[in-house]
């Protein structure tokens, strides 16, 4: 670990970035990352939604060259982070990019969208075959209001009709199901 601390130290300039090609999270666009990025996660003390974005990236890079069929289509939470002033209209900003995430799935991959509520991480997994969202919270939480929001608005723009996704929560272990009811 020693080595890597070096490497980084050594290595990175004052900003980074790595280019995320459309197929990766739906749109084409960069990654940023620094030295502080690097030490908070060696650190252990915070994860950034830059280091998601790499990790989801190296996860897509190892699925293509496994060959045959993607099983996941990834999402960005950069995409559907909270924004700094909340409003309808990024709801729907935010619905909208599922929505199209959604229209490039191919049948039968799940969509696998990570979210920071503001103090961790939880995955969001969307199943179309099964009409269902997972939530995903290794704290054992519920959904925030602005997931819901999100998911609620997505269920007007996108392929899932006129019905309220939220309608019945289905708590299974650290997994909450959303399904139409």
């Amino acid at each position: 670990m020693m080595m890597f601390c070096i490497l980084v130290e050594n290595c990175l300039g004052e900003m980074n970035s790595i280019k995320q090609d459309a197929e990766i999270f739906g749109f084409q666009t960069k990654t940023m990352f620094n030295k502080e990025v690097c030490r908070s996660v060696i650190n252990f003390q915070q994860v950034s939604n830059s280091v998601v974005e790499i990790w989801a990236r190296y996860l897509h890079e190892k699925m293509e060259a496994d060959g045959g069929d993607m099983p996941v289509q990834l999402g960005t939470s950069a995409a559907i982070a909270i924004p700094k002033r909340a409003s309808d209209q990024a709801v729907t900003r935010r619905s909208q990019y599922i929505a199209d995430l959604l229209d490039i799935s191919l049948l039968g991959q799940m969509t696998l969208i990570p979210y920071n509520t503001g103090n961790h991480w939880v995955l969001v997994a969307i199943d179309m075959a099964a009409e269902t969202i997972y939530y995903l919270d290794s704290l054992g939480g519920i959904p925030s209001k602005d997931l819901e929001e999100i998911m609620n608005q997505l269920s007007y723009i996108g392929p899932l009709n006129d019905e309220k996704i939220l309608d019945r929560l289905n708590f299974n272990n650290d997994c909450v199901s959303f399904s139409e009811g």
